[in-house]
């Protein structure tokens, strides 16, 4: 009796335990971003529609609107006014709601303010809600219970190193990520068993007419499916096992890559071919969730080791064949955490031509370039070419990119910030805000002032 109920006490240790550390931090974080970005793109692509879909004199008139909340027992921030002042400052009220959430600012109130304002977006017109909306603020619901700020966020910047364990807080984030995968679970049962109870599924033609019908039918490849019973035959039926067999395979780590490319090409295929690009994307965004964060760290080792393979092999490519006239030299703040992340760290994991040579300005031996000061230095990141030619601000992030393969899709944003003016003010506003550390000088939790370089001795003082 004393040893089960001693071996009873060692189990609800361990639960208790394990209870108290939150899990699946990464997974819910991606699961924000995935979520922020379709509301995102939501608000984006109709924001000129916006007087018709929510105004008063819109699709919903506003009365109409009022009588449905009481039907329903509803709510909505845009029953409150039917100005249009107001209804544009909800709309864009929520956008920048949105995009605060995306970035992981302030997530615990962003998260809360996320789902407010979907809710009453959607309550306002319920014309525009599909089946992916309806998981969508399930899942935007319960992920105000959830840490999902922990990573890839500003809050995760900034309160890195000041992250304390609160087990409730820990139990309440595992409990609604317990729920989230729950709610997939039944999203996934559900739909197979509405399909097997259909004629068509159950002979297997059913994606035949899926793919025939007019309002579906947006692809020219269809015809390539369609039109082979055999295919049509095997997808079908491959459909429904799947969805019957997603619930319980995403328990089994070994399943989960193959269960997440099923569910990725299951849904990218519904939105290619039946143009249902909105629910394809909040159930894509949702399969983020089913791996573990010792997955992700997995995987995240993984590409660094394709990564620094990779570079190897640029490299030795680049030290035969690249001229060593394109390499440049970047000047940076030694003292600034963010400067050191972003050109010592970034900088030199995406040298993979070796075109870089990275300095601190910070450091005693230095010699700033003519015609540059200290001052300036401290102001903007600069940048050296074989030609003794000097780039500042945005134009030195440009040139930057332009020796980083890995930065080239962001040229083009580059350029653009540069042609219209606006690069140097956002880089200017950036750095004027950074924080300055002597990062480059610090023992344990002492950090040494940086003494002040001899001033150098006249010739005629020195002698011969």
């Amino acid at each position: 009796m004393a040893s089960a109920l001693s071996t009873a006490g060692s189990a609800l240790g361990r639960l208790r335990e394990f209870l108290s550390e939150p899990h699946r931090l990464v997974g819910v974080s991606l699961l924000r971003i995935a979520l922020g970005l379709n509301i995102l793109a939501f608000y984006i692509t109709h924001i000129y529609e916006r007087q018709y879909l929510w105004g008063d004199n819109g699709l919903v008139p506003f009365g109409t609107f009022l009588w449905l909340l009481r039907v329903q027992r509803d709510y909505s921030l845009y029953q409150l006014s039917a100005s249009h002042a107001y209804e544009n400052l909800l709309f864009f009220g929520g956008l920048l709601v949105t995009i605060a959430f995306v970035l992981g600012f302030m997530t615990r109130v962003s998260s809360i303010l996320f789902f407010v304002f979907t809710w009453s977006l959607y309550a306002r017109d319920q014309f525009l809600l599909s089946g992916g909306d309806n998981l969508l603020y399930l899942l935007a619901f319960l992920l105000m219970f959830c840490d999902c700020g922990a990573h890839f966020s500003i809050d995760a910047m900034r309160n890195r190193a000041s992250r304390a364990p609160r087990p409730f807080v820990a139990l309440l984030h595992n409990f609604a990520v317990l729920a989230i995968l729950l709610q997939l679970c039944l999203v996934y049962l559900t739909s197979a068993f509405y399909k097997i109870q259909g004629h068509m599924w159950q002979d297997g033609t059913a994606l035949y007419y899926v793919l025939r019908t007019s309002e579906f039918n947006l692809s020219p490849f269809a015809q390539h499916f369609y039109q082979n019973a055999i295919i049509v035959t095997a997808l079908t039926y491959m459909t429904i096992l799947f969805q019957m067999a997603w619930p319980f395979l995403i328990w089994v780590r070994a399943a989960r890559p193959f269960i997440a490319l099923g569910a990725f090409t299951l849904h990218a295929s519904i939105g290619y071919f039946m143009g249902l690009v909105w629910f394809s994307a909040v159930l894509i965004g949702a399969e983020l969730i089913i791996f573990d964060d010792i997955d992700y760290r997995r995987f995240a080792r993984f590409c660094e080791d394709k990564l620094a393979a990779l570079a190897r092999t640029w490299t030795d490519f680049a030290s035969r064949h690249i001229p060593r006239k394109w390499a440049i030299e970047v000047l940076y703040d030694g003292d600034c955490p963010l400067c050191t992340r972003v050109v010592a760290r970034w900088a030199r994991s995406l040298d993979w031509l070796g075109l870089l040579k990275i300095t601190s300005f910070r450091s005693r031996d230095f010699v700033p370039p003519v015609g540059v000061t200290l001052g300036d230095l401290e102001k903007r990141m600069y940048v050296l070419d074989a030609d003794g030619r000097v780039s500042s601000g945005i134009g030195a992030v440009w040139t930057v990119a332009t020796r980083l393969p890995a930065a080239w899709p962001t040229l083009p944003l580059i350029w653009i910030s540069r042609r219209f003016g606006f690069g140097d003010v956002l880089y200017d506003l950036v750095a004027a805000n950074r924080i300055i550390l002597p990062v480059g000088r610090c023992e344990e939790a002492t950090c040494a002032p940086l003494e002040p370089r001899p001033a150098p001795t006249p010739a005629a003082e020195t002698g011969p």
